[in-house]
């Protein structure tokens, strides 16, 4: 049973890692130049380093020695480490989705800003609600408690917004003292 490659995984691959590869090679020479830097503390090897360092340099080719490898190896890992943890920490993108778009919220999104007892929280929709609570459990999920409900009524409906106004606002009185209400007459409605 002979085991096959596939090349366009392999191309894949590389051309996704070439950018550190190629870091880590340049940084072999680096390390050729810690290396042939004189000094016997690490002070004397800095200074003696600026002057062995564009000597390193001047061979494009990169060093094999181990221990420059060893430094190539290690400056390519941590520009991939750097680059995994900027991508990781992008909190404000979704992948696939121009930056800024608007997306419809689910009811998971306002979950967290919800308590678990229906008869604590504000009444946004059917489904959604605002918890009354000054204290939630997560202190970054305490929000604002003003809310503006406005309802349109529809054109030439029989039924009027008391009908409609009432059950939200006795929901309400048991989370307020005083809630105060009133009809605009037939003639001022829009």
């Amino acid at each position: 049973h002979v085991m096959r490659i596939d090349t366009k995984k392999l191309k894949r691959l590389l051309l996704l890692n070439f950018p550190y590869i190629f870091v880590g090679l340049i940084a072999t020479n680096l390390g050729e130049g810690w290396r042939l830097a004189a000094g016997a503390n690490s002070s004397e090897k800095l200074l003696s380093f600026m002057t062995t360092l564009p000597v390193a340099l001047q061979n494009p080719l990169p060093s094999f020695h181990p221990l420059d490898l060893l430094i190539g190896l290690g400056c390519g890992a941590a520009l991939r480490l750097a680059v995994y943890l900027k991508g990781k920490n992008a909190k404000k993108y979704r992948h696939n989705t121009e930056y800024g778009s608007a997306r419809w919220g689910t009811h998971k999104d306002i979950e967290p800003f919800m308590d678990e007892k229906p008869e604590n929280n504000i009444i946004l929709t059917k489904t959604e609600g605002l918890t009354m609570s000054s204290r939630p459990k997560n202190p970054a999920n305490a929000r604002n408690k003003n809310v503006l409900i406005v309802i349109l009524r529809r054109h030439r409906s029989k039924r009027g917004y008391r009908s409609l106004l009432r059950p939200l606002f006795a929901e309400a009185g048991l989370l307020c003292k005083n809630i105060q209400y009133s009809e605009l007459p037939e003639e001022h409605e829009v």
